[in-house]
């Protein structure tokens, strides 16, 4: 069991604006009164993810997914529901006991961790300001980079000692628990001793977008094969999935309306050093899946950074079946040869790397390009091989438009008619087998029945949802006819909260917490968040009618059967009194509850 008290939860989510956070994860756009984005919980090109900032609730109307500020962070960065109240608490200053739960025992390894990074972050910031040789030849190296100490501070940069136990004893003497610190790789245990595993090394903390440190990357400064390492994967750090720099940079992606991306912690560094604030990094390895669904949710566009060179153009080549697949909008940033970001800006300035970027290609023109220089065009043998190659990319195009887009180019490109272009194309699509288009059955009639039935049920729960001051006793009934058990359980938990408080307004955002049933929870989260225009002209007529046609949808086929049944008897014995009596029983049921 979980013991928060309730006006401290009440506390957090009046605090903690949703629209406000969700910004932080999500690229939202005002939609009339709700903000909409892509959904960060599966892939989408449409935006179909919807934020309340009245309700303050959200919800995804592709995955159907929905709640409330600590729904969506529970969700989102995979916390417990005590984490995610602690870290509310702890971001808006207000004031919470310890949780103490079974649930919170077993999930609070990671609250650990990330503090065993923070505290292990503190230690290597105050090393890098020591007048040991070590932080000297370190302090000396981040000057000879041209970073400033401003920036130095901005991302936390540290020193690890060159020493076996430097963090060992620091954390020995913080009585630190040593089976944490080598979950998360600060130290290794080898022969039942443990040691440092960063020894004379820069240190960058990797951060998460709530600030977190869930890992380290660390540059040696002496003669090590291994010139970077990073901490090794654990339940909080996974490389794949990670960007450095993503902290600093939330805020200013959205506003950009772009991503950059780079290799590396001193391009990172310098390009945010020269005011490109909405560039992150990977972690020394190429973008993955992973990686381009969590950037979605950012910005419309990434713009990824190449070296200009052979290998940097086909790491570029690489990447683009990646974002095809992903359905990403992405250019490709070439530099000149040679040189990396951080040199090309202390060397050339800031308006290099802008003219850069200015002339950036989009992934698609920059593969045509790229492959025309492989192919003898001029040939009829190039321009096939020239054709087939690029409609296999052409062929892994979403978006319609674009794609008749490239086919167009390409057939201009090569003087040839459209259609051989879409014969390269269908080689290398696969045909979805049509559906044949088959007459209902009678069961399916049957479905439509009773779909109109639960429609009639779910707009009678719209209406007392939006017009709560329509509810009576003749509802509740109705609501006890319900045939669809979610809506029933959903009408139920409405009558309860109107019987404890009738005259209160009804605040989904609050109560979610207080629905035991999930479905019935979405189903509330998805109606408060939908619009009225089919309700909003007359609800209260609207309702009377979803009232009779729930009860006559849901008028008992046994009774009736049974009834039919007696007139048969009435006929063959005569006995006409049975036949008035069941009658009359079966009409007054009907009138009571129409």
């Amino acid at each position: 069991m979980t013991f928060i008290p309730d006006d401290k939860i009440d506390a957090i989510r009046e605090r903690a604006d949703i629209v406000q956070i969700v910004s932080e994860y999500v690229s939202l756009k005002k939609a009339g009164k709700n903000h909409k984005g892509l959904c960060p919980f599966h892939p989408e090109k449409t935006p179909s993810f919807t934020v309340s900032e009245d309700k303050q609730i959200f919800y995804c109307f592709g995955c159907h997914t929905g709640g409330n500020v600590i729904t969506f962070l529970m969700r989102h960065e995979n916390m417990s529901f005590p984490e995610t109240v602690q870290h509310l608490a702890k971001r808006y200053g207000i004031e919470i006991n310890e949780v103490r739960s079974q649930e919170s025992g077993v999930r609070s390894q990671k609250e650990q961790m990330f503090s065993m990074n923070q505290a292990a972050s503190e230690f290597f910031i105050k090393n890098l300001q020591t007048d040991s040789k070590g932080a000297q030849n370190a302090r000396d190296y981040l000057k000879k980079r041209g970073l400033t100490n401003d920036i130095i501070k901005e991302f936390k940069i540290g020193y690890a000692p060159d020493s076996w136990d430097g963090v060992l004893n620091f954390l020995k003497y913080k009585k630190s628990p040593l089976d944490i610190a080598e979950k998360v790789g600060l130290i290794i245990k080898k022969n039942d001793r443990y040691y440092d595993r960063f020894r004379n090394r820069l240190m960058f903390p990797i951060l998460d977008v709530q600030a977190r440190i869930i890992g380290f990357g660390a540059r040696t400064l002496g003669n090590d094969d291994a010139k970077y390492i990073n901490s090794p994967e654990s339940e909080i750090f996974k490389k794949g999935e990670v960007f450095y720099g993503i902290h600093q940079a939330k805020a200013y992606v959205s506003k950009a309306g772009y991503t950059l991306v780079v290799e590396g912690y001193f391009d990172l560094i310098a390009l945010h050093q020269y005011g490109f604030k909405n560039s992150i990094a990977t972690m020394g390895t190429a973008l993955t899946e992973n990686h381009l669904v969590k950037l979605r949710n950012y910005a419309g566009e990434v713009y990824a950074l190449f070296d200009g060179d052979e290998a940097g153009r086909r790491a570029a080549l690489r990447s683009v079946p990646l974002f095809l697949d992903e359905d990403t909008k992405a250019r490709v940033v070439l530099i000149p040869h040679g040189i990396d970001p951080d040199d090309l800006l202390r060397k050339q300035g800031r308006e290099s790397l802008e003219r850069c970027i200015k002339e950036a290609q989009s992934f698609m023109d920059f593969l045509i390009d790229e492959t025309k220089k492989r192919f003898d065009t001029t040939s009829s043998r190039g321009k096939i091989a020239f054709i087939e190659d690029v409609g296999r990319y052409i062929s892994k195009i979403k978006n319609n438009v674009e794609k008749n887009f490239y086919t167009e180019k390409t057939a201009h490109l090569m003087q040839v008619g459209r259609d051989v272009v879409v014969s390269a194309i269908k080689q290398n699509t696969i045909s979805k087998p049509q559906t044949a288009r088959i007459k209902p059955s009678g069961k399916e009639v049957a479905l439509s029945r009773v779909s109109g039935a639960r429609l009639a049920e779910e707009t009678i729960l719209k209406i007392l949802v939006f017009y709560p001051n329509f509810y009576s006793e003749r509802i509740r009934e109705v609501i006890e006819a319900f045939k669809d058990s979610t809506l029933k359980d959903a009408g139920r938990f409405l009558a309860a909260k109107h019987d404890s408080n009738m005259d209160e307004k009804l605040c989904i955002a609050d109560l979610l917490d207080k629905m035991p049933d999930e479905n019935v929870k979405q189903w509330f989260i998805k109606t408060s968040i939908s619009d009225i225009e089919d309700i909003k002209e007359n609800p209260e007529k609207i309702l009377d009618d979803c009232c009779k046609k729930v009860i006559s949808y849901n008028i008992d086929r046994e009774e009736v059967k049974g009834l039919l049944k007696q007139f048969q008897e009435a006929d063959k014995t005569g006995d006409r009194k049975l036949l008035e009596t069941a009658a009359k029983q079966f009409t007054e049921k009907k009138k009571k509850l129409l």
